[in-house]
């Protein structure tokens, strides 16, 4: 029953901080660059701490890792992994592509995962061993089988990695049916999720981008791991996500290997 609470928790604050994205998106929004190429708007910060502060008012002993306010662990079992805002490049761009996502942890794995797209009405959520549903209907990875006929997506920052993510990148573009670059992990797992991709590939993550996508894949029946072939943890430093059926192929073609 507890794994109920969260998920409810986590679903109705995934929803009231996407309803405050939607209030701000298209809108006038105070942008502050991180980076050259790395910024967060108000919209991040305001949904931030109203998931935040929905949390610590049910579970104050749990802990938080959060995109902008940082790791506020504690002694209790339970992390919650928050990005308020997935996407905000394309959000501060008007681009309708952005998510929340929102999982926790026990221990070092989810046992809960919630991803909202706020723009399309869109609720991806799942507990451990108890599947994937979107909007409150099952939802599954595609059974395509065949590489190429496979989409993939990719979101990887070119900053990093450059040269390694371009070779590996064109190697699987001869392979795949076609890639495409949508600007935000979210809508790259829910692609996966829903079966209309079958491959997602990142370079460089971080865990507040990860950690409710990865289980919903797999609640979906899906498969991930890092380009080693281990399987994922929230702190994986790059990823493959896929439907399963091509994925030790994938694997190969992005170190470089003959299939």
């Amino acid at each position: 029953m507890k794994n109920d609470e969260f998920l409810e928790l986590a679903k109705e604050a995934s929803v009231k901080a996407g309803k405050l994205l939607m209030r701000r998106f298209g809108g006038a929004n105070r942008i502050i660059y991180k980076s050259d190429k790395d910024l967060v708007t108000e919209a991040d910060v305001e949904a931030e701490k109203k998931i935040m502060s929905m949390i610590k008012k049910r579970f104050p002993d749990h802990g938080i890792l959060a995109e902008e306010s940082g790791d506020s662990r504690s002694k209790s079992d339970y992390t919650w992994v928050i990005d308020p805002l997935d996407g905000t490049n394309n959000f501060a761009y008007g681009l309708p592509l952005f998510g929340v996502s929102i999982a926790l942890l026990d221990g070092k794995m989810p046992v809960v995962g919630v991803i909202n797209m706020p723009v399309f009405g869109e609720l991806y959520y799942s507990q451990r061993e108890g599947g994937a549903f979107l909007n409150g209907k099952p939802v599954r990875v595609s059974g395509r089988k065949k590489l190429s006929k496979m989409p993939l997506v990719h979101d990887s920052d070119f900053v990093l990695n450059r040269e390694k993510m371009l070779s590996g990148i064109g190697r699987l573009s001869d392979k795949v049916f076609n890639i495409r670059v949508l600007g935000a992990a979210t809508a790259n797992f829910v692609q996966v999720i829903r079966g209309t991709a079958d491959i997602y590939v990142e370079y460089a993550i971080k865990p507040w981008d990860i950690a409710a996508g990865c289980m919903l894949v797999e609640e979906a029946g899906g498969k991930v791991t890092d380009f080693s072939g281990k399987r994922w943890t929230p702190w994986s430093k790059n990823l493959l996500v896929s439907n399963g059926k091509a994925h030790d192929a994938v694997l190969r073609i992005i170190r470089g290997q003959k299939i």
